[in-house]
C-alpha cells in the first residue's frame, strides 16, 4: 500500500528507505502492508502515524491497484495506493529515513522502486499529449508549433520521427525537449532509449511489436509506454512493466486505414482492464477530452488534431 500526500503547491512526499530494511538506497512513497484484519483506511493510518507522526484529516482517494511482477517468475503481488490532500501535524522522520517534498518530474531523477513509477506516471503525465509528425519539419517550426499548442492547453509531446536520419532525429527531439523543460511540459521520445536519456526526456514511448521478452528497466530514471490496439497487446504490455499506454484507434484515421475502429464502448473496456494511464489515440479531436475521460481516459494523444502543418 502506497500515499501521495500532496502539499497543495505539486510537491508530493517520498522517503528513502533507511540501511535496516530491503532495498536500502531506494526511494518509495509512503505506506506500507495491510495486516489481517485491517482495512486499507486503518493500516494507512497506522503507517503514517508510524512513519512520519501525521493523521489523515481526509479519506484517501483510491486509485487503480497496480500489479507487481518480480523479475525471475516469481509470483506477484499488488500494490494498493490512493491520494490524500489534507492531514494532521507536520511529517518527521520516525523511522530515521530521509524524506523530501519533490515535484512529479523530479521524481524520475531517484532510484524510486520500479511497484511506484506507474503512480509517477498519474502523477506527471499530461490529460492532452500532441504527438509530431513523422516526416519532421525544421527544429524552430516545430519548437515554434509546440509553443502554441502549449498554450492552448496541451501539457506535452511524443517525438516521433522513426524514418528520418538519427542525427536529424536528435535535433529535432533536442529543440522539443529544450521547449518542454523551459515551459514545464513532459517529451517523450518515440522507441529510442538512448536518445530519451542523451536529451534529458521523461520517457520512451515503444511500439507493440518492437517489445522483447525482457521487461522494460525500473528506477532507472524513464517511463516507458506502449502503443497498443487490443487486449492481447494491452496484456502483453502490462506484463513487460509499461508504465502508460495509448490505446487505438477510437474512430477511423488515415494513419491505419486498415485497422477497425475500437468505438468509446469497446475503448472503455480495454482501458478498465488497465491499472495504469491510458491515453484515447486515431481520429480524435481536441474536443474529445471529457468524452476520453468518461471512457476511463487518463487523456487524450492526437496528431492531426494537433494542426502540424
Amino acid at each position: 500500500m502506497a500515499v501521495v500526500l500532496d502539499d497543495g503547491h505539486g510537491r508530493v512526499l517520498v522517503q528513502e528507505r533507511p540501511p535496516s530494511k530491503p532495498a536500502a538506497g531506494f526511494w518509495e512513497f509512503p505506506g506500507g502492508k495491510v495486516d489481517g484484519g485491517e482495512t486499507p483506511e486503518v493500516a494507512l493510518e497506522r503507517e503514517l502515524r508510524e512513519e512520519l507522526g501525521v493523521d489523515l484529516a481526509e479519506a484517501p482517494r483510491w486509485e487503480p491497484v497496480l500489479p507487481i511482477r518480480p523479475e525471475g517468475g516469481a509470483h506477484g503481488s499488488r500494490l494498493l495506493w490512493g491520494r490524500v490532500g489534507r492531514w494532521r501535524g507536520e511529517p518527521v522522520a520516525r523511522e530515521g529515513q530521509t524524506f523530501a517534498w519533490l515535484k512529479p518530474v523530479e521524481l524520475l531523477r531517484i532510484p524510486l522502486l520500479a511497484a511506484d513509477l506507474p503512480i509517477v506516471a498519474r502523477l506527471l503525465l499530461p490529460p492532452r499529449l500532441a504527438i509530431t509528425p513523422s516526416a519532421g519539419g525544421t527544429p524552430e517550426r516545430l519548437a515554434e508549433h509546440l509553443e502554441t499548442l502549449l498554450d492552448e492547453g496541451f501539457g506535452g509531446v511524443l517525438a516521433r520521427f522513426p524514418a528520418l536520419d538519427p542525427e536529424i532525429r536528435q535535433t529535432l527531439s533536442a529543440r522539443l525537449r529544450e521547449v518542454c523543460a523551459r515551459r514545464g511540459g513532459v517529451c517523450l521520445v518515440h522507441e529510442r532509449e538512448d536518445l530519451a536519456r542523451r536529451i534529458g526526456a521523461e520517457g520512451v514511448h515503444h511500439p507493440v511489436a518492437s517489445l522483447s521478452r525482457r521487461r522494460f528497466p525500473s528506477g532507472a530514471g524513464l517511463l516507458h509506454g506502449v502503443s497498443v490496439h487490443d487486449r492481447p497487446e494491452l496484456e502483453r504490455a502490462l506484463r513487460r512493466g509499461a508504465h502508460y499506454l495509448l490505446l487505438g484507434p477510437v474512430r477511423p484515421t488515415a494513419s491505419h486505414p486498415d485497422r477497425r475502429p475500437l468505438g468509446w464502448e469497446a475503448f472503455a473496456a480495454l482501458t478498465a482492464l488497465s491499472p495504469v494511464p491510458v491515453y484515447a489515440l486515431g481520429g480524435l479531436g481536441r474536443d474529445d477530452l471529457e468524452h476520453a475521460r468518461g471512457a476511463g481516459a487518463h487523456g487524450i494523444a492526437l496528431l492531426s488534431g494537433c494542426d502540424w502543418n
